[in-house]
């Protein structure tokens, strides 16, 4: 985990009221793994920092998607470019897509030409959650 004063590098609006904004943050970027996310605080923010997951890293640069929903949220998406955020991250419990249950989850089925699921042989589209239901089950 680190504490990084992290400058905005940009906002983009990726839909009605959705935004992403990248921060420069490389010990971040380098420690991350899907599922984490990072804390969030700003000069004048509010009291405690807000918590957003890591939509993607791209070199040295993380970002996050946001909706401007309450005041600090509002705030956060009203910053401009090279002004710096407090981040503290990466948090939680990343996924570990290596593992051989991921593999089967993830797996695109029942499309033509791909195989059925590693641990059911059924082509169904359903097929990887029943597995990871079964999988659940029997661990």
């Amino acid at each position: 985990m680190f504490l990084i004063d992290a400058p905005i590098t940009g906002r983009r609006e990726v839909a009605r009221g959705m935004f992403v904004i990248g921060m420069h943050a490389p010990q971040i970027a380098s420690a991350v793994r899907a599922g984490q996310f990072v804390n969030l605080g700003w000069s004048g923010g509010p009291l405690l920092r807000r918590p957003f997951s890591v939509y993607r890293v791209e070199g040295e640069h993380i970002e996050i998607v946001l909706k401007a929903v309450g005041a600090g949220t509002a705030e956060l998406l009203a910053m401009q470019r090279g002004e710096r955020l407090c981040c503290v991250g990466p948090l939680g419990h990343g996924y570990d897509f290596a593992s051989s249950v991921w593999r089967r989850c993830l797996s695109p089925r029942g499309m033509p030409g791909q195989p059925g699921c590693e641990s059911c042989g059924s082509t169904a589209p359903e097929a990887p959650r029943s597995c990871v239901a079964k999988r659940r089950a029997t661990t």
